[in-house]
């Protein structure tokens, strides 16, 4: 009698371990996941739009960044998260709450390994194209190295030179290429539309510099935020690092703009959302992340 109960327990264990992989669908031998983003905004012209985009994620090509993707949205992470930047070639989701007027920076406090080429990666196949999907990560000009500081925020393409894909994480793409409209929709709520990087730069050092100014007529509001006086100045005097980056544009130099960006970052989180959405391209009206939710099969 033990022996057919032990025999049973095993063919049990068996069927259950095979329902488990069986219900993962398969592509040419990579696992399949599908996460569906479902998306709450007010479109250009007025109308109020909930729309859903399910994103197709090949696992083995991406397995540890798609594994942190897939964990934060199973716990709702990303519910209610936002639209945090929009590009040229992409939107920037998940790395910011705006609750109240308020924006919070989101992060899982785990940073993943870079899996692409330019990081030691050989096993991503996938490209760069309109609809992709990239996890985000602080771009080199920022910091002398920064291919593994990917967290939680994510990109989808509206554009195939939105990234390098040697050098950024692809880890799937739209499973409805027609889906593309949406993003697109939602990128047409781009906050500047400026294609001249050096003119680009003029409007982000003159908000920066009136942004200092106001800190430094209310020493009180500075030193609630803990802001240094003389860094505050460096954006404001004349011949300063505001004016330099205004007049070379692209051609700034790396410490130099690591200085003001470190400086402005300062600056626009101890202020608020308003000023966030000047400098960094926030859409012009919300757009919010409402639910991701993981599944097995494309539904």
């Amino acid at each position: 009698m033990k022996k057919v109960s032990l025999i049973l327990c095993l063919v049990l264990i068996l069927a259950a371990a095979f329902s488990f992989t069986a219900c993962d669908e398969k592509e040419n031998g990579v696992t399949i996941k599908y996460a569906k983003v479902s998306f709450s905004y007010t479109n250009k012209d007025g109308d109020d739009k909930n729309e859903d985009v399910t994103l197709k994620l090949y696992v083995n090509y991406a397995p540890e960044a798609i594994a942190q993707f897939i964990e934060l949205a199973d716990k709702g992470f990303y519910d209610g998260s936002i639209v945090n930047h929009i590009d040229s070639g992409f939107i920037s989701l998940g790395g910011y709450k705006l609750t109240d007027g308020k924006l919070t920076a989101l992060t899982s406090g785990k940073t993943v390994t870079g899996e692409f080429v330019e990081n030691g990666w050989r096993g991503n196949n996938l490209s760069v194209s309109e609809g992709a999907v990239v996890m985000y990560r602080e771009p080199t000009n920022i910091k002398e190295n920064n291919y593994n500081t990917a967290d939680c925020r994510f990109a989808i393409c509206t554009s195939s030179s939105a990234f390098t894909a040697s050098e950024y994480c692809v880890i799937g793409k739209l499973a409805d290429s027609k889906k593309i409209d949406v993003i697109k929709e939602i990128a047409e709520l781009r906050s500047k539309t400026e294609n001249d990087v050096t003119e680009y730069n003029r409007y982000y050092v003159g908000g920066l510099k009136e942004l200092a100014e106001m800190f430094l007529n209310d020493k009180a509001l500075a030193d609630s935020k803990n802001l240094d006086s003389k860094d505050i100045e460096k954006l404001t005097e004349n011949g300063s690092l505001y004016t330099y980056i205004a007049n070379e544009g692209v051609n700034i130099d790396d410490d130099d703009y690591n200085e003001v960006t470190s400086i402005a970052s300062t600056l626009v989180s101890a202020y608020g959302s308003k000023l966030y959405a000047y400098f960094y391209n926030m859409p012009v009206s919300t757009v919010t992340v409402t639910k991701v939710a993981i599944s097995s099969k494309n539904n």
